[in-house]
């Protein structure tokens, strides 16, 4: 009887993606026991370690993100400027977010670069809206659960941490289009 193959990086990517699964969950019930599930500690963390979860999933699976729901429309950048995403990435700028950021990405600032960043920004996006989605179903839940409370801090937490984000790199992700097509630079 033969063992089927499996592939080394995957089963190695498969088993840390559930341990760090199981370390998000445990610390997710630590939190809710220690914190008060309808205050900001609970909605902060849950946000922080779900992100920090998701996004390591994303980075494991590495998906081609060749949906159409990346490709930005002409309208939108004015439209989310409008609701005051470019005041948020002023923010980020000045607490000092995107410096943080910016080693991750690997933007070396060329125009070769592009293509890179123009993936971290799909990426992004993607962990924002998944996450954002496990919050919005919170804030649902709370609100059946009638914890007004807690479904306005998850529900706060939703648009500081995971709608605007998505809106911001929906942005940059327009100025590196107009970049690449020759409209800038």
């Amino acid at each position: 009887m033969t063992r089927p193959v499996v592939d080394a990086p995957v089963a190695a990517r498969v088993a840390v993606l559930a341990a760090s699964g199981l370390g998000v969950v445990t610390a997710l019930s630590l939190v809710a026991v220690l914190a008060v599930p309808s205050g900001p500690v609970f909605a902060l963390v849950a946000n922080l370690l779900v992100t920090l979860w998701v996004g390591a999933a994303v980075d494991a699976y590495s998906p081609a993100f060749g949906s159409r729901w990346f490709t930005v429309r002409t309208w939108e950048p004015a439209l989310w400027r409008r609701l005051g995403v470019g005041v948020f990435g002023t923010a980020l700028r000045v607490i000092g977010w995107e410096r943080m950021v910016t080693r991750r990405r690997g933007f070396d600032a060329t125009r070769s670069g592009l293509r890179s960043l123009d993936r971290h920004t799909r990426s992004s996006e993607l962990c924002h809206l998944l996450v954002g989605s496990a919050g919005t179903v919170a804030v649902v839940v709370a609100l059946l659960c009638r914890d007004v409370p807690a479904a306005v801090w998850f529900g706060g937490a939703v648009v500081v941490f995971h709608l605007y984000p998505v809106l911001l790199q929906r942005i940059l992700r327009a100025r590196i289009s107009r970049v690449v097509d020759g409209n800038e630079w």
